[in-house]
């Protein structure tokens, strides 16, 4: 991505505006001295990023292209990455053992070794290995999407409440995880048989306000 190219990060000292002599990280953390700054994909960026990078971790501060020295020392930083994604890929949803993840987590561990030098990835406290989700996981992570759909403005409109029935949440346990997409294929599958289901009916039956709408699911 642009915004990991090490000058446009931190600062091209040659530019002829402030503005970009500054750089994009500056700007974003000016007046935040007390945020959360999230490196994303960080496999994505310039090596020479990674060395920037591995300075600010390390002296909690950083120079950018005009000079200033940037402090970053209240911040919290968080770095995601899909170095060894590949690893977990595959894995029967809800079956794998306890055993198998720390075999995993060790491969996943060494290709991180491989894309980052070892002195960037020791200036993290701790590296969290995120597991595929299980069948479990992903039907709480649908109970809390359903329950959202009332604060659609179809629903708060009419002030109709949504009643589930369990059956809905067995059948998107099944068919809404992808092993690729996660959770994100989950809310398609909402959108694609829930939220289209539940809009025909408010639309078409004319639902009265001040009711409840109960959604099941029946013959799959």
């Amino acid at each position: 991505p642009n915004e990991y190219d090490p000058k446009l990060l931190f600062g091209d000292p040659d530019a002829i505006s402030l503005r970009s002599r500054r750089g994009i990280l500056t700007q974003r953390i000016t007046g935040h001295p007390f945020a959360v700054m999230l490196l994303d994909e960080l496999e994505k960026a310039h090596a020479k990023v990674h060395d920037r990078l591995l300075q600010l971790i390390d002296e909690g501060a950083f120079f950018n292209g005009a000079g200033e020295s940037i402090s970053c020392r209240s911040m919290i930083i968080l770095a995601t990455s899909n170095t060894g994604a590949d690893v977990y890929r595959g894995q029967t949803i809800g079956f794998a053992q306890p055993a198998d993840y720390q075999k995993m987590d060790r491969e996943v561990d060494l290709q991180l070794e491989r894309a980052f030098r070892f002195e960037f990835l020791n200036r993290f406290d701790q590296i969290v290995h995120f597991h595929p989700l299980t069948r479990e996981s992903i039907r709480t992570i649908a109970q809390r999407e359903l329950e959202q759909l009332e604060n659609r403005p179809g629903f708060r409109q009419r002030s109709l409440r949504l009643g589930l029935d369990e059956s809905v949440l067995d059948w998107l346990a099944v068919h809404g995880h992808d092993p690729d997409y996660g959770a994100r294929f989950l809310r398609r599958v909402i959108e694609r048989h829930v939220t289209t289901a539940l809009a025909d009916a408010v639309v078409r039956e004319g639902t009265p306000r001040n009711k409840a709408v109960n959604l099941s699911a029946r013959r799959n």
